[in-house]
């Protein structure tokens, strides 16, 4: 039985090892966000691969072999040559088959809930559009004093040989005309975790202060941003040239905070006033924007305040010249990487130099490759506890069909009908089936709270990808037990009755 054990198992690890190189094989092939292959991450089979997997499949064997050849060292030989008709008792294989049909559940859950955490996060509407959006950052190159952060005062006229706004205003500027830029503007870019951002914590409304559950962000942007982002206005005008330092003050809710601030109301026109500083006095209402995903895929109503940047020109001036670089987004015309060496030209021109260049299509994607990872993996995963549970139950059915040749031949004799010998067979695989759905949906409830923190759209512990789990996996495994019992109802009732 040991022998037989390995031999079964080394077939089936060789066989693995084979398909495992076809995999790699196909993989080299692939490629990630941002022109990554997958065959320069050093994946792949190798040596310690190898001995691992052997060594596994070494130990499940013997394992396996020694615990079945110990089970016949206690068989009482007499009574099995004296063996009546009747049932046998499958405890063992019920239990491994019930265990099976449980991994089979976690893991099919699993692979459920990052398929449908990807397809929303990919069908959820941004609220702007990252197709041939460039972000850019940009520095002083190699200005003397580029990177000198203690030069007095903050002010933008003192400090000539620094990166300043006026720089980064110049370079937009000179790169509007490049051919195949569509537009550009000054502004952080979404959904990039590094970017700068202002927030403010209190705002007044109508003369009451509204506290809020976490920061307000702000986003000092120009007269392009909408357009460039592709972010829409819902309401009221995008800012323009007539939002001057010495005008009102001007600003733009997202759709969160108009709701928030004014609900049910048109916040067109009216006024609030933030505790930021410096203090400009009330704000005014000229717009509401589209809700768009800035900082994360999950934060979508989130409120956000646009304040016009003309306005808070020495806010947005003094981060440029301390950080000693500004980002930029530009919106290609067609193909966004044709525009970049024409942007990396035009700051050399004004002697800066464009630092970090990141395509916001590919970066989303990348931000999205955990979950392609876990979906992907979790298939395989899925498909094989799911082939392990089916097969599972059809052993199970089948050992126990061969074991009651007899009594089935006995109650067909004696008149029973067919769903009579079906149900006979369906108790032997049915209770451990139901066994294995109970306790593997509540396992894979306790894992959705670890994988809750991956999912974008969908709770990790969802409850209608659960019932369709269990049916899935009831279903498989009812539909394995057919062979089986098709074949037990065939058989011969003389035969039957000879067979012991």
């Amino acid at each position: 039985l040991v022998l037989e054990s390995l031999l079964l198992g080394f077939a089936g690890g060789s066989t693995g090892l084979v398909v495992s190189q076809w995999i790699d094989r196909a993989m080299t092939g692939l490629m990630l966000p941002g022109g990554v292959r997958v065959v320069s991450l050093g994946a792949g089979l190798d040596g310690r691969t190898v001995l691992i997997a052997l060594l596994t499949t070494a130990v499940a064997t013997a394992v396996v072999g020694l615990g079945t050849a110990s089970a016949w060292n206690t068989v009482n030989v007499a009574r099995q040559l004296q063996r009546k008709a009747g049932s046998p008792k499958l405890l063992t294989a019920q239990c491994l088959v019930a265990l099976q049909v449980g991994l089979s559940v976690v893991l099919v859950f699993g692979a459920s809930l990052f398929i449908r955490s990807v397809r929303e996060a990919l069908d959820t509407d941004l609220g702007f559009e990252p197709e041939n959006l460039v972000w850019l950052t940009l520095d002083c190159g190699a200005r003397p004093g580029c990177f000198d952060y203690h030069l007095g005062p903050q002010v933008e006229s003192a400090i000539p040989d620094r990166f300043t706004l006026a720089s980064a205003e110049a370079f937009a500027e000179r790169a509007r005309p490049i051919p195949g830029v569509d537009s550009i503007t000054l502004a952080p870019a979404p959904l990039v975790q590094d970017r700068l951002s202002f927030t403010a914590q209190q705002v007044e409304v109508d003369g009451a202060a509204i506290d809020l559950e976490a920061p307000l962000e702000l986003v000092f942007s120009d007269a392009g941003y909408f357009e460039t982002l592709g972010q829409r206005i819902v309401r009221g005008r995008a800012f323009d040239d007539s939002d001057a330092p010495a005008s009102v003050p001007v600003g733009i809710l997202n759709e969160s905070a108009a709701e928030r601030f004014w609900p049910g109301v048109d916040p067109v026109g009216r006024q609030f006033m933030l505790d930021v500083q410096p203090r400009q006095g009330a704000v005014t209402v000229v717009a509401v924007a589209q809700d768009a995903m800035l900082s994360d895929l999950r934060d979508f109503r989130r409120p956000v305040i646009y304040l016009a940047q003309s306005q808070h020109r020495s806010r947005v001036a003094i981060t440029v010249m301390v950080g000693a670089s500004a980002s930029l987004l530009v919106r290609a015309a067609q193909d966004p990487a044709s525009v970049v060496q024409p942007l990396r030209n035009a700051a050399a021109e004004l002697d800066l130099a464009v630092d970090e260049v990141l395509m916001l299509d590919e970066h989303i994607e990348t931000l999205l490759m955990p979950q392609r990872i876990g979906r992907a993996w979790l298939l395989v995963l899925a498909a094989m506890g799911m082939s392990l549970a089916v097969v599972g139950v059809y052993g199970l059915v089948s050992v126990a069909a061969a074991r009651l040749t007899r009594e089935i031949g006995i109650r067909r004799a004696l008149g029973v009908s067919t769903a009579g010998v079906v149900w006979v067979l369906a108790q032997r695989a049915m209770w451990p089936l139901l066994l294995g759905l109970a306790g593997g949906s509540a396992l894979a409830l306790w894992w959705g709270r670890f994988a809750d923190r991956f999912m974008y759209g969908i709770s990790g512990s969802d409850i209608w990808t659960l019932v369709l789990t269990t049916a899935l996996l009831g279903t498989a495994a009812t539909a394995a037990t057919l062979i089986p019992v098709r074949r037990a109802l065939r058989a011969d009732v003389v035969d039957a009755l000879r067979a012991e």
